[in-house]
């Protein structure tokens, strides 16, 4: 169980590094991954043919769901249970297939900037938002979701435990509400044991799951019209039940939810409380999502502050990371909400738990969308370019990891069914599936391949590496370099021209590459002298023509960036010297357009 010491948040300009992951346990979804990284046409019989969401619900489907347990456990039943018992935590829970290891954790990192597993090593944090999987998916489609979201690297899935919407009588796939009459006291056992399954099924694909165990809407009597059945007294005992049925799963909870959290403190509190005292000595990880808009901020006056969980709970002791939050402005610029959570006491690290969403309407002139939706031209959407610019600019201001949305994939959006008018105000327009395959989601495992492929835990920001060049608005350069100055990372959202400090590189000569992001492609530049300056000219410019300038110090012996794991037969990390033929680029398919 956590400590429960109180301290205070003032501003810090402490150093900050980042963080990396690869473990035992995260071996399956290694694999996947590094499948997904051989060329497309090596991939092209991926995806498997389940049921269709339509077929499903029509009758024939995997019911195995259900159970043969009462509709309802009281919490009293529940938490009396013994949970070193797997069957004892709840008929209908699938037999679990294999244990989490204790030491397999994720921990905060001792400089508290990142994230470490149970064996020390870096965690890179990179989750997909998926809020109603619990409640959308049945579970051939659950397998579906989570194998192609394995496969393209994510690690994290990012999801609500009953739903965010508590005056709808939403159900799951298997018609079971989370809750008996909404009653926090009342679980739904058969509901939980579809949970059970989903956890379970991402745990053995290398996939944490992080859960928010109730939203702002069942919690803060000032959002909708209710019902708001959340006291500190239910919470703390609903967290407990939720703590104890996950304690042996791979999970971190996320408290909170969309909202400014004042005057219902106590309520998060005594949730932090109840699930803390349900997972026991797991200790699990504890964040918050949520927001209050502040000021506009100069010198364009275009972009609010964004007050999230340094500002609104970073006092609490349950707060283990903070979770930032971009929310939903056109090429909100995250260095800036990163760099002010970064500066935060107690130091933490930093994760943007929700940034602009791929395929979300936005308004041009980068005005708050939910502010005025019916203002929306009915074209300009959240871009692949925008979405890596946003992921990009916050983990070289120091973040400890991202989150990805895709639009139609956070409700599992299908116009077939019956709960698609529900977000008709959201303009979704692309079926779940295919919006798996849009191209940020994949490029998201290439940013994470990138830093993987360095000891990107070692990043501190250093906007310092930038002598000339620097852009504003959505053309902002962004770069870190390594603590010990073996490497740095310069972003260019619009492949502009960057002169660089070259004696930022600790070495005689430098090793220089262009990263594409877009495609993972590495091409050599050359070797250079570290002293003076350098000018550097990305292979292409323009919109969706970003670049990553990769320095090494030429003395190490590295892969190329973007390689993860034993370097291929014949590969030398350093290019050699001198000059090397202008790399020959492919086409590269472009859905997106300026936006802006």
């Amino acid at each position: 169980m956590k400590a429960t010491a109180t301290t205070t948040t003032t501003a810090s300009t402490a150093s900050n590094s980042a963080a990396f992951v690869i473990n035992l346990w995260l071996l399956a979804a290694a694999v996947t991954w590094v499948a997904a990284a051989e060329p497309r046409e090596a991939r092209a019989g991926w995806t498997r043919g389940p049921e269709s969401p339509t077929q499903a619900r029509g009758g024939t489907r995997d019911d195995s769901a259900s159970g043969s347990a009462p509709g309802g456990v009281s919490l009293v039943q529940a938490l009396s249970a013994t949970k070193a018992d797997e069957g004892a935590r709840g008929a209908g829970r699938p037999p679990a297939s294999r244990r989490v290891p204790p030491n397999l954790r994720l921990q905060v990192s001792p400089d508290h900037r990142h994230l470490v597993d149970g064996n020390g090593q870096p965690f890179f944090f990179l989750g997909d938002t998926a809020w109603d999987l619990f409640l959308r998916l049945d579970r051939k489609e659950t397998d579906e979701y989570l194998e192609k979201r394995a496969a393209q690297g994510f690690n994290v899935i990012v999801t609500i435990l009953i739903g965010w919407k508590p005056g709808v009588d939403e159900r799951n796939a298997y018609h079971e509400a989370p809750l008996i009459d909404k009653d926090p006291a009342r679980p739904n056992e058969k509901y939980f044991a579809h949970v059970d399954y989903v956890v379970r099924k991402a745990n053995s694909l290398g996939l944490f799951v992080a859960i928010a165990p109730a939203w702002s809407d069942w919690m803060y009597k000032y959002v909708g019209s209710g019902p708001h059945p959340f006291t500190p007294q239910n919470a703390r005992t609903f967290g407990r039940f939720v703590g104890r049925r996950y304690r042996n799963d791979a999970v971190i909870w996320m408290i909170g939810g969309d909202r400014d959290p004042t005057g219902y403190e106590d309520i998060l509190r005594a949730m932090a409380t109840g699930l803390d005292e349900g997972d026991g000595d797991a200790d699990f990880l504890t964040t918050f999502h949520g927001e209050k808009m502040g000021k506009l901020m100069p010198p364009d006056n275009v972009y609010y502050e964004r007050l999230c969980s340094s500002h609104l709970v970073g006092n609490e002791p349950w707060l283990d990371f903070h979770g930032a939050y971009s929310g939903h402005q056109w090429a909100y610029p995250t260095y800036r909400l990163v760099e002010q959570d970064r500066a935060m006491k107690p130091t933490r690290p930093v994760i943007d738990l929700e940034p602009c969403y791929e395929n979300h309407p936005y308004h041009r002139d980068g005005a708050p969308y939910f502010e005025s939706p019916e203002k929306w031209d009915q074209t300009t959407r959240g871009t692949a370019a925008m979405i890596r610019a946003q992921a990009w600019w916050a983990l070289l201001a120091g973040a400890a990891g991202h989150t990805y949305g895709a639009h139609e994939v956070w409700g599992f959006y299908d116009k077939q069914l019956p709960f698609a008018a529900l977000y008709a105000k959201y303009h979704l327009v692309t079926p779940w599936r295919q919006a798996l395959d849009y191209p940020g989601g994949a490029q998201m495992g290439i940013m994470r391949r990138l830093f993987e492929s360095r000891r990107w835990q070692t990043l501190e920001p250093d906007q310092g590496v930038i002598v000339a060049g620097q852009q504003p608005g959505e053309r902002h350069l962004q770069a870190a370099r390594a603590a010990d100055g073996k490497f740095l990372f310069v972003y260019l959202p619009r492949g502009d021209k960057v002169t660089v400090d070259m004696t930022k590189i600790n070495g005689q000569e430098a090793a220089a590459w262009w990263f594409n992001p877009r495609d993972g492609r590495a091409d050599r530049i050359g070797r250079l002298p570290c002293r003076d300056t350098h000018d550097f000219s990305p292979p292409s410019q323009g919109v969706d023509n970003d670049w990553v300038l990769v320095l090494d110090d030429a003395a190490q012996d590295v892969r190329p960036p973007g390689r993860v794991g034993q370097r291929a037969r014949g590969d030398r990390g350093a290019p050699p010297a001198g000059k090397t033929p202008a790399p020959q680029h492919a086409a590269h398919g472009n859905r997106d357009r300026d936006s802006k």
